[in-house]
């Protein structure tokens, strides 16, 4: 278990050794001892991997031993996939703030509480819920480390590692993108801690770790294919997923999870999107006419006032993520170049909204974008339920023709 270091006043330092991948390396404990000479030997007070009893204080220096012992096991058995660590790579997730006193040093679970407390009401759930999973998974990695203790060379170790890292119950590693999005959170997070005086770093812990933004979905479909998709001939399921793509785009692009949830009872609609539900600064609420379009579908899948599908799984995300598969499926059936996905929908419909003239301030009320998201326009002009009213009517009307909106294009190109 241990190991001892003989130092120039004959103390010495008691460790826990680790053996792991045919390495060992060893984690100071913070308890010295003495030695003995015995002839011509030097025998230290530590026997049997414990402090033996002619060492002052021994029992003390025991407890200490054992319960640093404990700790490391404790957070080795919380490591996550410790297999794909080198044995000083472990020992450096194992050195945490258990090990001696941090003074009031910051752990990385305890900066995440704060920085919740400080943004409430300015950032949605959703991104609470992001970030927390990218901290979990990091603390999980890490055991703990306190925010001085992050450093270049740990966040380069921690790229590495979530390269390595397999989707829960897949074989497929995690995606370029959500291991972009993952190091966005934590960078957030640590930009945060130190502008709030929670660490100051001695270097940018990401300094040495690029974060690329991703490329622009060039999901929008064209206006042949648009009418490819709503005039096609199809059935069960597919036709449910066509139903509900149409009726997103036919909303202005409105997401799945606001459309389970309005009532659709009126002539229209007016809703926060769920993505800013939970803010109290830059939300919009948003008022929008439901067409005749609009209305046949949502009267196919009316149940107690709400939308449904007929499915049955346990949550939106579940639906939205099988009609997500459906509207690929449609896609290879009518043979859509674009990259069709649900979200087609909203950037089909803003794209076209653009093509023909449409104000972006109109758009992004239609959208339901934030209003910290605006300029000078929206700070001296408002967007009435009217005006989006017509817009949307444009933006049908293009849909089918559009070449009658060329000095709206060309509008849009100009300004």
């Amino acid at each position: 278990m241990a190991k001892s270091r003989i130092n120039v006043d004959i103390r010495i330092g008691v460790s826990v050794r680790v053996f792991h991948r045919g390495k060992m390396v060893y984690i100071p404990t913070g308890v010295d001892v003495g030695c003995s000479k015995v002839g011509r030997k030097i025998v230290p007070h530590f026997d049997g991997e414990m402090v033996t009893c002619r060492e002052e204080g021994w029992l003390a220096k025991n407890v200490e031993v054992d319960r640093v012992y404990q700790i490391i096991v404790d957070r080795y058995s919380r490591v996550v996939n410790p297999g794909v660590m080198a044995c000083d790579e472990l020992c450096m997730v194992l050195r945490s703030d258990g090990f001696c006193p941090k003074g009031n040093k910051v752990g990385i679970d305890a900066a995440f509480e704060m920085f919740i407390d400080s943004k409430t009401g300015e950032v949605s759930k959703s991104y609470i819920d992001m970030m927390g999973y990218a901290v979990r998974r990091f603390r999980g990695w890490c055991g703990g480390l306190v925010l001085d203790d992050i450093t270049p060379e740990v966040i380069g170790r921690y790229d590495k590692f979530l390269h390595k890292v397999r989707k829960a119950g897949t074989k497929r590693l995690l995606s370029d993108s959500q291991i972009c999005k993952e190091k966005a959170q934590l960078k957030a997070l640590l930009n945060w801690s130190e502008a709030n005086g929670l660490v100051k770093f001695k270097s940018n812990p990401f300094a040495k770790v690029a974060i690329p933004r991703s490329d622009r979905r060039e999901c929008a479909v064209t206006n042949e294919e648009f009418k490819r998709i709503r005039d096609a001939e199809l059935s069960g399921s597919v036709a449910m997923a066509r139903d509900k793509w149409m009726l997103s785009w036919y909303m202005g692009g409105m997401n799945y999870a606001d459309m389970v949830q309005v009532d659709w009872s009126g002539s229209s609609v007016t809703f926060v999107r769920s993505k800013t539900r939970g803010r109290t600064k830059g939300r919009v609420i948003t008022k929008l006419p439901v067409c005749e379009e609009a209305r046949m579908i949502v009267s196919k899948y009316m149940k107690d006032g709400r939308l449904s599908t007929g499915l049955h799984f346990s949550s939106d995300k579940g639906d939205i993520g099988y009609i997500g598969k459906l509207v690929r499926r449609m896609g290879a059936m009518l043979h859509i170049e674009s990259d069709l996905c649900f979200y087609s929908a909203r950037h089909s419909f803003s794209q076209m909204a653009l093509e023909c003239g449409i104000n972006d301030v109109v758009v992004d009320y239609i959208l339901g974008h934030s209003s910290s998201r605006r300029g000078v326009i929206s700070y001296y002009s408002a967007v009435t339920p009217r005006m989006a009213a017509m817009a949307m009517e444009r933006v049908r009307r293009y849909a089918d023709h559009p070449d009658e909106f060329e000095d709206g294009m060309l509008a849009a190109i100009m300004r």
